[in-house]
């Protein structure tokens, strides 16, 4: 070998003698793992159980009693969407019919053009630009929108609640004593401006003045009676923070639902609430239900309810979904809070 390679190599050595490297030790794995930093989902859903009420977010059949009301709200989302009785706009054969002109489409296929390309339109506006949640939040508003429409639940109006406040007293309280404070951004509500609607708000200002009829802080919002809500996330968002955000949203209108009850001295159950969280395109489904002690559980998502506005047949299904949602609040939600606020008359009307 070179003298001049030897003497390199030589050089090298001498340079960084065995005796002076650094020695590393081997970590157990459990001592690897406690260094690292708890997931702050996880955290929030472990001090959410131990709340007061306790809020448990569970799978679907995991872990979850036997609720009669959610069972019943189940059955009547989950039957099996078949496009052939739905609307003759959402049968298979119609949706060729959507790139055709529109003088040879039905007039209301026209309807369902528009708010197609509309949907189309704003989402990828939304999606392509890298929007924030509030170029999604006009995809949801429309959506819903369309569902009342579609089920003629003339009670029905859409409420946009992002920045409102909720009563401290009815959010679910942490360890240290300090509440959760979560919001949604929608949630339905039965509106004033339909005269049976309006009645029962009226009697029930007089009979108990200066009690409000919901969680909210907001002066409207609160003197209605609120119902299904949706928690919006951009496409990016996390899935799991969402579903908190709608449980904690949830319990705090149960609990008032609650106290309604007993202020008026009703004996009925508080209904089971069905909620969307929608992260981009997907639609996932909820619901959340009052135990007997006074508990809450979310249950969700329900793979069978699952929908989104990623394509025409995913809106045609999710709009599908919307009109029985609005349709379960008329025919079953509504009757329910007439009773909880009138329960000597059983007066729904």
């Amino acid at each position: 070998m070179p003298e001049d390679v030897l003497s390199e190599t030589s050089s090298v050595s001498s340079a960084s003698p065995l005796s002076q490297r650094p020695k590393l030790k081997p970590k157990a794995i459990s001592e690897r793992l406690s260094n690292r930093s708890p997931s702050p989902t996880r955290k929030q859903l472990f001090l959410l159980e131990r709340a007061s009420p306790s809020i448990k977010i569970r799978q679907p059949g995991t872990d979850v009693p036997y609720m009669r009301g959610v069972v019943e709200l189940r059955n009547a989302l989950g039957k099996e969407i078949a496009f052939e009785t739905l609307t003759p706009m959402a049968s298979t054969s119609y949706l060729p019919m959507l790139s055709t002109p529109h003088t040879q489409r039905p007039r209301r296929l026209n309807d369902y053009g528009r708010a197609f390309r509309t949907f189309k339109t704003q989402q990828g506006s939304a999606s392509n630009g890298h929007k924030d949640e509030n170029a999604w939040a006009r995809v949801v508003w429309a959506v819903l929108e369309l569902g009342i429409r579609e089920a003629q639940a003339s009670r029905l109006e859409i409420n946009s609640v992002q920045t409102q406040g909720i009563e401290s007293s009815l959010l679910p309280t942490q360890i240290s004593g300090s509440p959760f404070a979560k919001k949604a951004d929608f949630v339905f509500g039965f509106s004033p401006d339909q005269t049976d609607v309006k009645a029962l708000y009226e009697r029930w200002a007089i009979r108990h003045p200066g009690v409000s009829m919901s969680h909210m802080q907001d002066a409207y919002t609160s003197s209605l009676l609120l119902s299904y809500a949706i928690e919006l996330k951009e496409p990016s968002g996390d899935q799991s923070e969402a579903s908190i955000q709608l449980a904690v949203y949830h319990t705090a209108l149960l609990q008032k639902m609650r106290d309604l009850a007993q202020i008026s001295g009703s004996t009925e159950p508080v209904p089971a609430l069905l909620g969307w969280t929608v992260v981009g395109h997907e639609w996932n489904p909820h619901i959340t239900s009052m135990l007997e002690d006074g508990n809450i559980i979310c249950q969700g998502p329900f793979e069978n309810l699952l929908a989104g506005t990623s394509s025409y047949r995913a809106i045609f299904s999710l709009l599908d979904l919307v009109k029985r949602s609005c349709k379960t609040l008329e025919d079953v939600v509504w009757p329910s809070l007439c009773r909880i606020l009138e329960p000597s008359t059983g007066n729904t009307t």
